[in-house]
């Protein structure tokens, strides 16, 4: 339901509560790929002793598509470890972004950001760019994602979100050894209820009180 039928109700949502957890887990799929820790878990498992070189984030691009509360907390960090950031806020035919060494999808899902991560998006990546999602699976053509990650016509993918979820059993990504896969739980701190509960009970207070609510909804923009 197109939320400007909703009129003059008023909505508010959970911005920038979980942003801080979001972009650790970003941090932490940039080093999985740059340290290649899934070629250490294998080895450790097959008692395997195989010295390889590792690649810096230092001196790496961190492309950041949708830059609020999310999308600013990854750059910091990024930033923090010497990184070059691209970031946009809204994206574009020309975006720079989407030519990183580590693309991060940070956008709410509306009309315009649905399937923003075309294939011909996908197709412009640079070969050894990681594509990194932590925003709705809608947002990703994940067909055409599939497709390049099988072809190796890009490096990998580390994806917190899908367009069904729970990922179906079926489904090619479980099978591909360049995808990092998270169950929609990036942000599933041991205090995210609280902190969730602890925003809620305030804008309650500012409500019965009659001051400005926060985190209010732009309905026509949908988020």
């Amino acid at each position: 339901m197109p939320l400007e039928t909703l009129g003059d109700i008023v909505l508010t949502n959970s911005r920038g509560l979980y942003a801080d957890a979001l972009a650790e887990w970003v941090i932490a799929a940039m080093l999985w790929f740059a340290k290649d820790l899934r070629r250490l878990i294998t080895n450790q498992a097959a008692h395997k002793w195989e010295p390889y070189d590792i690649e810096r984030l230092e001196g790496k691009s961190a492309g950041i598509i949708g830059f609020g509360g999310i999308g600013q907390a990854i750059g910091r960090r990024a930033e923090a470890m010497a990184m070059h950031v691209v970031a946009s806020r809204r994206a574009s035919k020309n975006d720079a972004a989407f030519e990183a060494d580590y693309v991060i999808l940070s956008v709410p899902l509306t009309r315009e950001t649905r399937n923003l991560m075309s294939a011909d998006r996908i197709a412009r990546m640079k070969p050894a760019a990681v594509l990194i999602n932590v925003s709705r699976g809608a947002v990703v053509d994940e067909a055409a994602l599939v497709e390049a990650l099988i072809h190796h016509r890009i490096r990998g993918a580390a994806l917190d979100v899908f367009q069904t979820e729970p990922l179906p059993p079926s489904h090619p990504l479980w099978t591909l050894d360049n995808v990092l896969i998270s169950p929609h739980s990036a942000d599933h701190a041991a205090d995210s209820h609280e902190r969730a509960m602890r925003f809620f009970i305030e804008n309650w207070r500012r409500f019965e009180s009659g001051h400005r609510l926060q985190n209010v909804v732009d309905k026509a923009a949908g988020y």
